[in-house]
């Protein structure tokens, strides 16, 4: 009997332990889970928002290159600033502070991609950021582009000065200044080549939204 007894406390103790291996053994598992989850929760939105941004940006490079401004973009000098300024004066304040705030919206997007980036660096390594200088660069010719314009304009500037700056502009700027695309389907060579630099960066992150 006094066996018997032992025997079924032993049973009941290796039940107890086996049932407590195997809790632990399904945590453990339902941990790992919750974690792959989560890593993949974490990338699905970060490769969302990168991609968010990306397209900002597009958007605000293709804004500034905009050949048609209107006067209301324009702003104009007051009254007594006005009253001291040429014609010319006028137009060249209008004209800068336009171009200014355009290529404000695009610093704006710029700066919402680079944090962005941080925590993809964080998260990924660098493996991002090659794929973003081609874009960043072509962000930077439009600087100088519309730098070089505004230059060459400047009545403030010798004349000396704005025909070298017009210079420069015509032979290397123009074409990164003004967007002469003919729609989605003919874009012009500097809008061809944001639309590559974007396709790169969509290949590497489009996976990780397919994954979610």
């Amino acid at each position: 009997m006094s066996s018997c007894a032992e025997w079924i406390g032993l049973a009941s103790d290796i039940a107890v332990a086996v049932a407590a291996a195997v809790g632990a053994f399904v945590a453990w598992k339902g941990l790992g889970a919750w974690r792959q989850q989560l890593k993949g929760s974490n990338e699905y939105d970060l490769a969302r928002r990168l991609l968010k941004s990306t397209y900002q940006l597009r958007d605000a490079l293709s804004a500034a290159r905009s050949p048609a401004m209107f006067g209301g973009e324009m702003p104009r000098p007051s009254s007594a600033e006005a009253s001291d300024m040429s014609e010319e004066k006028v137009r060249f304040f209008g004209l800068s502070g336009a171009y200014s705030e355009r290529y404000r919206a695009v610093q704006e997007h710029r700066r919402a991609l680079q944090a962005d980036l941080l925590e993809a660096e964080a998260l990924w390594g660098t493996r991002l950021k090659p794929l973003y200088q081609p874009l960043f660069r072509l962000q930077h010719d439009l600087w100088m582009a519309i730098h070089m314009y505004l230059q060459s304009i400047d009545p403030s500037q010798p004349e000396r000065s704005r025909e070298s700056y017009g210079k420069l502009f015509y032979d290397k700027y123009d074409s990164v200044l003004y967007d002469v695309s003919e729609g989605d389907e003919k874009p012009d060579a500097y809008a061809a080549n944001v639309l590559l630099a974007i396709t790169t960066i969509e290949e590497e992150l489009r996976p990780h939204l397919a994954r979610a």
